[in-house]
Order: structure tokens, then sequence, then C-alpha cells
């Protein structure tokens, strides 16, 4: 296993999971098993760019593509009384899913160089810093019965969250394009 493979899938999850997964996509997935075809197609769209021979990685790609729908499926019936815990078991099963398919990915066939890719991941992970944090506000939100509380934060930081990985993706797309 190449580390550049797992930052790789790590980036694409980070960026798909949640700045792409918008409110409307949310809605979709929790729908039925067409958003989650969506949101998990958004992943691999995603992952295919940030890989220079996509192509050669199609069993991998399908491969997240169903992992990622089958476990959002899980989480979404599956409940977890507490909002965060539930968090955490749903990307925890994503990160273990990503760490069994990194060791397909070819470090050669990674887009970008570790510098930068280093640097892209830790950029990534503030969305998904921050719809942590939303969620643990729920939590303690509804632990402390403030159920009439405004959820204004939890908002701001979720809008923040989907803006903030907006930038990294116009960005990649020009870079894989050469723009």
């Amino acid at each position: 296993m190449t580390g550049n493979g797992f930052a790789i899938l790590l980036i694409g999850h980070l960026i798909a999971d949640f700045p792409l997964q918008t409110n409307r996509v949310y809605a979709l997935k929790k729908s039925g098993w067409s958003g989650l075809a969506l949101h998990a197609g958004i992943h691999v769209l995603v992952t295919a760019i940030l890989l220079i021979h996509p192509w050669q990685y199609v069993g991998v790609l399908l491969t997240l593509g169903l992992a990622h729908m089958v476990t959002d499926w899980g989480k979404l019936h599956l409940k977890c009384r507490w909002m965060t815990l539930g968090f955490l078991l749903d990307q925890a099963v994503h990160i273990g899913t990503l760490y069994i398919l990194a060791r397909f990915i070819r470090a050669q066939d990674v887009f970008l160089p570790p510098p930068l890719l280093f640097a892209v991941l830790a950029y990534t992970t503030l969305p998904a810093l921050l719809t942590f944090t939303s969620v643990i506000g729920q939590d303690v939100r509804r632990l402390r019965d403030y159920e009439h509380a405004s959820d204004a934060w939890e908002s701001r930081t979720l809008h923040l969250a989907q803006v903030l990985g907006w930038p990294l993706l116009v960005l990649l797309v020009a870079a894989v394009l050469r723009l």
C-alpha cells in the first residue's frame, strides 16, 4: 500500500462527503437508492479526477462507490441515539474501506505530488471538522434539552463546510485539465 494512494482516496472522500454533499444531495440520499447512487457517484467522480489513469482503476472506483452506498444506507437505517457516535462510526467504516482500497493504487498514478498532496489533505479536513462540530453541537443541544434553541450556529457551520471545498475542487479540476 502506498501512503499516496490512501491520501488521494481520503482527499476524494473528504471533498465528496462534506463540501459536495449539499443539503439537496443529502435529502436525495435519504429518499432512496437513487440518491445514494448519486452521492456514491460523486465520490467515484471526484476520486477519478485525482488519479492520472482512472480507467486503470475501474474496479477500485466501482468498489469504492458500492461500499460507500452500502455504508451510507446502513447509517440512514441503523440510527444511533447520538449523532456524534453515528458520524464517527460512519467515517470509521469509510476510512477503513479507503485503507483497504489504497493497496491497489500505485503511487505514480496519484495526480498530486507528495508535498501538494499532503497540503491538500490538510485543507480538506477543515470541512469535515466543521461538520463534526455541527454534529456535536446538535447532540449537546439535545442533551441539554435546548430543543427550542436556534440551530443557526449548526446551519452556518455546515454552510461554511460546504463553501470551503468548492475552491479546492475548482483548482483540482483546472489542474487536471491543465487550464
